[in-house]
């Protein structure tokens, strides 16, 4: 979609946050990331026109996905 509206005067942002703490994921227990401070992260890559944000632990998730994509895939979709 960025692509497509390059040029134009619309800006595409892709935030990828780890699990957020919200009523959704109550009950898990793994390590969880405040909505608030993901809030933060996307504003702040706003700001700074980062137009992709890997927020917090999920940043090891995009070298994970360059070095084994099926595997960091099937974590994104079970964890």
């Amino acid at each position: 979609l960025r692509w497509q509206l390059e040029g134009t005067s619309v800006k595409v942002f892709e935030a990828l946050p780890p699990l957020v703490d919200t009523p959704m994921t109550a009950g898990r227990d793994v390590a969880k990331v405040s909505a608030a401070s993901v809030a933060r992260a996307v504003l702040d890559g706003m700001s700074e026109e980062r137009f992709e944000m890997w927020i917090g632990p999920a940043r090891g998730l995009r070298l994970l996905h360059a070095v084994l994509p099926f595997f960091a895939r099937r974590m994104m979709r079970y964890s």
